[in-house]
C-alpha cells in the first residue's frame, strides 16, 4: 500500500470529515513545494505576454513536457494557472505574484521558503525540546552567517525581505506622518524597500540605511534604481556594537523578532545610546495575542513564532512583552498602531 492511502480512520469518536480535515493539514506542504517547484521554473515570466502551449512552456523552462503538464495541473487547481480548452495556460492575478517583475511579485520569498527555509523545519521537535535555533543543525552555521559566506544566497535573501516589506511599506506611510523629520535611519534595512518608500513620500527628508556589508552594495544599486541614492546614506556596521546617532528617526522594520530578549534587549539599549533629544524609534512589527484561537490570522501568527524559533531561536512578543523589553532599555511607548498586514507599529521614546 501507498504511504499517501488514506487508511480507514474512522470510529465512532472520529468522524470522517474530522480525519480529513486533519490529512488535508498534513499534506498542505505539497502545496508548497508545486508553487516554489513553479517560481524556480520561471513558469509567470514564461507566461507573462498570455497562454502558451503546454509543449512551447516545456521548451522555454528546460522541462519534461509530460510532468510540467502534471504540475501546471496541480497550479491549475491552486488557483496558480488556468487551463483552457485547446489545453493552453495562462496565469491568473494570483499566479502573477510569481512574475519576477510584477509590482506583487513574492517569487524570491517562495525560493527562500521552500528551498532554503522549510527544512529547517524539519527539525521542529528539536528546537521544541530544546529552546534552541535548528538552522545550524542543517547549514552549518548560525544565524545570518551564511549570508556574508554566500554572495548568491544573500542576494536571495534580501530580495525576499525586500517584497514581503513592500506589501507593509506602502501602508505604513499612510498610517504615520514622517513630515518634520530631517534623517530617517532604518536598521538593519537591508536593501532599502521601506526607507525608499518613506523618501518617495516625503521628498524633504534625508535617508541613513544602516546594515552589514552583504546588504549595502545591493542597497546602493536598489536606491539608486529607484532615484534616490543621492538622499541616503549607506553605512555599513553592525548595530550589536553601536548605531549611529545622526538621525531624527530611527526604524527597524521585523528586526527584533530575530533575537532573543538578551540580545533584543542590548540591540534596544544601543539605540537609546544613539538617539538624541527628541528622537523617536519605530519598531514595526506583529504583535502575538495572549492567547491564539481558531482563525487564520491567528494560524499566521502561529508559523511566524515557530518560524523564529526553529530558525533563529528568537520569538514574536505579545505587546506587553515589547513594553518590558523598552521599558528595561530607557525607552517607553508612545503609542501603537496597526498598518497592516497584522503588523503594527510600536513608537516609543526615551524616558
Amino acid at each position: 500500500m501507498s504511504e499517501n492511502s488514506h487508511f480507514p480512520l474512522t470510529g465512532p469518536d472520529q468522524p470522517t470529515e474530522t480525519v480529513g480535515a486533519l490529512l488535508d493539514i498534513l499534506h498542505g506542504s505539497w502545496k508548497t513545494q508545486a508553487i516554489c517547484t513553479a517560481a524556480e521554473l520561471q513558469i509567470a515570466d514564461h507566461l507573462a505576454n498570455g497562454c502558451r502551449d503546454i509543449a512551447d512552456l516545456a521548451v522555454a523552462c528546460g522541462c519534461h513536457a509530460p510532468s510540467l503538464r502534471r504540475l501546471l495541473q496541480a497550479l491549475t487547481s491552486l488557483g496558480i494557472c488556468l487551463e483552457h480548452d485547446d489545453g493552453s495556460i495562462s496565469l491568473t492575478p494570483m499566479g502573477a505574484c510569481l512574475r519576477s517583475d510584477g509590482e506583487d511579485s513574492i517569487r524570491s520569498w517562495v525560493i527562500w521558503w521552500g528551498k532554503h527555509l522549510l527544512p529547517v523545519w524539519g527539525q521542529l521537535p528539536y528546537s521544541v525540546r530544546s529552546g534552541k535555533e535548528a538552522r545550524s543543525k542543517v547549514t552549518g552555521v548560525r544565524g545570518f552567517g551564511q549570508l556574508a559566506e554566500a554572495p548568491e544566497l544573500a542576494g536571495l535573501f534580501h530580495a525576499s525581505m525586500t517584497e514581503l516589506t513592500r506589501l507593509v511599506s506602502r501602508e505604513l506611510v499612510k498610517h504615520y506622518d514622517f513630515s518634520g523629520f530631517g534623517r530617517i535611519a532604518d536598521l538593519g534595512g537591508g536593501h532599502g524597500e521601506l526607507l525608499a518608500t518613506i523618501l518617495e513620500n516625503v521628498p524633504d527628508c534625508h535617508g541613513l540605511l544602516f546594515d552589514l556589508p552583504h546588504a549595502i552594495d545591493g542597497a546602493r544599486q536598489y536606491l539608486d534604481a529607484r532615484g534616490l541614492l543621492a538622499r541616503c546614506e549607506l553605512v555599513e556596521g553592525d548595530f550589536f556594537r553601536s548605531v549611529p546617532d545622526t538621525a531624527d528617526i530611527y526604524i527597524m522594520k521585523s528586526v527584533l523578532h530575530d533575537w532573543d530578549d538578551d540580545r533584543a534587549a542590548s540591540l534596544l539599549a544601543n539605540c537609546r545610546s544613539a538617539m538624541r533629544s527628541g528622537a523617536r524609534l519605530l519598531l514595526v512589527e506583529h504583535i502575538m495575542p495572549e492567547r491564539l484561537t481558531l482563525s487564520a490570522e491567528h494560524q499566521s501568527l502561529a508559523r511566524l513564532d515557530l518560524s523564529m524559533l526553529v530558525a533563529l531561536g528568537a520569538r514574536e512578543r505579545t505587546e506587553g512583552e515589547y513594553r518590558d523589553l523598552l521599558d528595561k532599555s530607557g525607552l517607553r511607548v508612545s503609542r501603537i498602531l496597526p498598518v497592516g498586514m497584522a503588523f503594527y507599529i510600536i513608537e516609543a521614546v526615551p524616558q
